[in-house]
């Protein structure tokens, strides 16, 4: 499924909202735009597919990309199966159940969104240049707080092992 992303033009996160009157609102620092003045729009590949059927797509997709250089290929895998998270803990409260949902960026790298059953929680990760292969730049502040150590706990990443532009980076596990 392609899904398009648009960027904040006042800070550059992906986390936007848009509306009915053709408003879009940044959620990380609430800059509005309005349809008259588009932000830039970017497609990314997003998926959330139930473990059953991974095998399946696996054949029918091409050879996986080549990882950076600086990477050996033996040390990167693409993620491999979805997974599902119970008692998942927000600032809203708590969600009995919530889906991971990985994403590819257009501009490279993986992402990974929160889905419950009322439809996109959050997404928990932000697209930062230079993020080894297999790593993820995790959001751990404002309405993502607490997401980092949930995410760790329930095997979803690793622990971050260095911090670019002041987030965490973290291996990705599933």
């Amino acid at each position: 499924m392609t899904t398009t992303k648009i960027k904040c033009s006042e800070c550059g996160s992906f986390d936007t909202a848009s509306y009915d009157d053709e408003l879009i609102e940044c959620l990380t620092c609430r800059h509005i735009t309005f349809g008259d003045d588009p932000p830039d729009a970017y497609a990314i590949e997003s998926w959330c597919v139930p473990a059953s059927e991974l095998a399946d797509i696996a054949v029918a997709m091409c050879s996986p990309r080549k990882a950076p250089d600086s990477v050996t290929q033996a040390a990167w895998e693409e993620p491999s199966e979805s997974k599902t998270i119970h008692d998942f803990v927000t600032i809203c409260g708590v969600s009995p159940i919530v889906e991971v949902v990985m994403e590819r960026y257009a501009m490279g790298g993986y992402g990974i969104q929160l889905w419950d059953n009322e439809g996109p929680l959050m997404t928990a990760t932000r697209w930062i240049p230079g993020i080894p292969a297999g790593c993820v730049a995790i959001k751990d502040f404002d309405e993502n707080a607490g997401c980092l150590e949930q995410l760790i706990a329930r095997g979803v990443i690793e622990p971050p092992q260095e911090f670019l532009e002041g987030l965490p980076i973290c291996r990705l596990r599933i």
